[in-house]
This record gives C-alpha cells, sequence and structure tokens, in this order.
C-alpha cells in the first residue's frame, strides 16, 4: 500500500501532472433573458411584416429603431440588467410603434 502511494505522489508523476495541466475554456455568458427578449422582437416583427406585407417607411424605421435599441440595451452577452431609465427607452418605442400600427390598421380598413 504504501508503494503504491508512493507512486502515486512521486515528484515526476506530479510534475507530469503539473505540465499538462489544462486552461479552462471560459464561455461568454449569456443572459436567458436578454435572449428572450430578442425572440419575442423577432416574433413581433414577423406578425407586423404578416399583417403590413409592404411596410411603409415609417414603420420601417420605427421598428429599426426599436431593434438598435434592444439591441443595445439587452445585449444577449452581458449579465447586467437593464436600468429603469433603459426599459423606460423600450417601452416609449414600443407605445409609439402601437400607435403607428394602430393608425396604419385604420388607414387599412378605410381602404377596404
Amino acid at each position: 500500500m504504501t508503494s503504491k502511494l508512493d507512486e502515486l505522489f512521486s515528484p515526476d508523476r506530479l510534475r507530469q501532472n503539473w505540465q499538462n495541466s489544462l486552461v479552462p475554456v471560459v464561455a461568454p455568458l449569456e443572459n436567458i433573458a436578454n435572449s428572450n427578449i430578442h425572440n419575442q422582437y423577432l416574433k413581433l416583427h414577423n406578425l407586423i411584416t404578416d399583417k403590413f406585407p409592404d411596410i411603409p417607411l415609417l414603420l420601417s424605421e420605427k421598428l429599426e429603431d426599436l431593434n438598435k435599441n434592444i439591441e443595445s440595451i439587452f445585449d444577449v452577452n452581458t449579465t447586467a440588467p437593464a436600468d429603469v431609465g433603459q426599459k423606460d427607452i423600450i417601452m416609449t418605442l414600443l407605445e409609439e410603434l402601437e400607435e403607428t400600427l394602430w393608425a396604419m390598421e385604420l388607414l387599412q380598413k378605410d381602404k377596404q
């Protein structure tokens, strides 16, 4: 038994383990909540483009602005949550988008 322990803890064997040590791979953390926000935005975008296939410039600009803000505020590679001011920016953009969509729907009904 003693010889097995001596062999296991021999300096030569330990030196081999130290020389062959593996460097851990650090994978970037993904913020699941932010990833879900991006997925919800994509669903919203798809619903809008299905409803209004010929997206007017105004609507396109609003969607682009919303997307840019979501990407910067809710970055999937960060673990820091968005603060209240940043969330208010997104809420304001969503409200403006809602009003624009409501107006477009009214115009669409008038044309029919």
